[in-house]
């Protein structure tokens, strides 16, 4: 039975995912951990998922429901945080699932290290494999200018919000509604709070790999939605820690994410006039940044940005030609869930 004051508040926002969120529900039900609340926010799902929710709710008081007319993932989550009793909140995605130490972990490693949020390990879930990814070898604690640094360069420190655990105070604003990727706007706001984040390479999340998903949704909208979400962040964190992020990193960084951007446009989306129009809204924001330097890029890197600039068809045939020996990408793309 769940407790006035539960330690821990779990928030999933949920969306046409009756086929996913049993497995998802029964992995928190199951956590070792007990004293959480799970607030289950019904993004005005056209199929049963509402349903399935209430039927959590009934059997298990520790899950609450809130049935809400469909207005997105931030609104969602926006909504379960006014509602949230937890000194710590954790983000779980409705078509994941968590393992069951999951809670106990970042939890003792919260209250072990005295840090603000806390990261584990994820597993990437496709239809016939699974890929394990972690940052670290061993458990490791970061202050906030290192944070700065590395969500710069957005490696050991994903965007994403689950695989982790926040003190309820770092949440200081809410996600931005009507946009992607808010959570890499959430985070890059929330970090201002952020003292120190404790890592662990144990991977407890699984992070089911979706056709449908945002980061497989190839769209003019989406790839906007990412570029300004990316400009944001490097333009707050330059803020935060001055000095911190030096000319090299920055740059690297800069082109690093615009030439990945258009590489997955130039392999993945068929239509060709749609893919050279996606190319040609990324290489708009190529030609507002400083021009690439072979030294910090390397040479492969260096060439694909310059293609990326001064010749974007010519890009785009090279890409796709290299996706043709591309085969764990390939093999990735073909074993994605519905």
């Amino acid at each position: 039975m769940i407790t006035l004051q539960p330690k821990i508040s779990i928030i999933v926002p949920v969306y046409n995912v009756e086929r996913y969120l049993n497995e998802c529900l029964d992995s928190i039900k199951s956590q070792t951990y007990s004293d959480w609340e799970c607030i289950l926010v019904d993004d005005g799902s056209p199929d049963g998922s509402g349903k399935i929710c209430d039927e959590y709710a009934a059997s298990d008081s520790r899950f609450r429901v809130i049935h809400r007319k469909n207005g997105g993932v931030s609104a969602a989550r926006n909504a379960a945080l006014v509602e949230a009793k937890g000194k710590y909140i954790s983000f779980v995605d409705s078509d994941d699932y968590v393992y069951p130490c999951y809670l106990e972990t970042l939890l003792n490693m919260l209250e072990k290290s005295g840090a603000d949020v806390a990261q584990v390990g994820m597993e990437m879930i496709f239809t016939t494999f699974k890929r394990k990814m972690n940052s670290v070898e061993e458990e490791v604690v970061m202050n906030r200018r290192q944070l700065a640094v590395e969500l710069i360069k957005n490696n050991m420190v994903p965007s994403y919000l689950w695989n982790k655990m926040f003190r309820r105070d770092v949440i200081s604003v809410p996600f931005p509604e009507g946009v992607n990727y808010e959570d890499i706007c959430a985070m890059t706001e929330w970090s201002r709070n952020i003292c120190h984040v404790v890592f662990s390479p144990k991977v407890l999340y699984a992070y089911r790999q979706r056709k449908g998903s945002i980061v497989n949704d190839l769209s003019v909208e989406n790839c906007r939605d990412y570029l300004n979400a990316l400009k944001m962040r490097m333009e707050r964190i330059m803020e935060l820690e001055p000095g911190a992020v030096d000319g090299v990193i920055f740059e690297r960084s800069v082109w690093s994410s615009l030439v990945n951007c258009a590489k997955q446009v130039a392999r993945r989306v068929d239509l060709p006039e749609k893919r050279l129009s996606m190319i040609m809204e990324i290489n708009k924001v190529a030609q507002s940044v400083p021009y690439p330097s072979r030294k910090i890029l390397g040479v492969k890197k260096w060439r694909r940005a310059i293609l990326l600039l001064y010749k974007p068809k010519i890009f785009i045939r090279m890409m796709r030609f290299a996706y043709i020996g591309h085969f764990s990408m390939r093999r990735r793309m073909k074993h994605l869930f519905d």
